[in-house]
């Protein structure tokens, strides 16, 4: 019986092994990571190269691309067959925002150009509120959640919570919430795999 119940346990534990070692990690940026929500319909392709990570999302009928110089940081965003090109500047490193902890809070200058030339100023604030684990199928992954406050001239404030995992290096569940942090809308998503070439 004892024996049984060893190779039982020693077949589990294989099992979780091979799931943890079928989750993604930074490394498999060179050739993607592919996020996937189900219902509704939301995929997100993430690849690194020389300026960072470019995103490609898929989401009811529409293609929007990003480039980000840090997870927490898009730097430009477009939308196929659309004249909506916006680039973003930010007087912030990727390394700052990499050293921040829990309870410690950045805020820095960012512009925003869009397509027609127009130039829009303001500020962000990064404040990492916990420590946590965010959950993908099978995958687990250690989390900052962190509290996001834009403010550009002339428009309501924006707020939003991420949770971004240094590894694999990416905002892994990112919620829309109203100025007292409650939920507006949401993307979590069902599913995380490596893109194999």
């Amino acid at each position: 019986m004892l024996k049984t119940s060893f190779v039982l346990l020693i077949l589990i534990c294989g099992v979780t092994v091979s799931f943890a070692q079928d989750c993604p990690i930074a490394d498999d940026l060179e050739t993607g990571i592919r996020l996937t929500r189900h219902d509704p319909s939301f995929v997100s392709l993430f690849r690194r190269d020389a300026g960072g990570l470019s995103e490609r999302r898929e989401s009811q009928g529409r293609v929007i691309h990003t480039r980000e110089a840090h997870a927490l940081m898009t730097v430009e965003r477009w939308e196929e067959g659309q004249n909506n090109h916006m680039r973003l500047s930010y007087d912030v490193s990727p390394a700052e925002l990499d050293n921040l902890r829990v309870g410690r809070s950045l805020k820095r200058d960012l512009r925003l150009r869009f397509a027609d030339g127009r130039e829009v100023p303001g500020d962000v604030t990064w404040k990492v509120i916990r420590n946590t684990t965010v959950h993908i199928g099978p995958c687990s992954y250690p989390a900052q959640q962190v509290h996001e406050r834009t403010d550009f001239e002339g428009v309501d404030p924006m707020f939003m919570v991420r949770f971004y995992a240094r590894d694999p290096g990416l905002v892994l569940r990112s919620i829309v919430t109203d100025g007292n942090w409650q939920a507006v809308r949401e993307v979590r998503f069902d599913q995380i795999e490596r893109v194999v070439p």
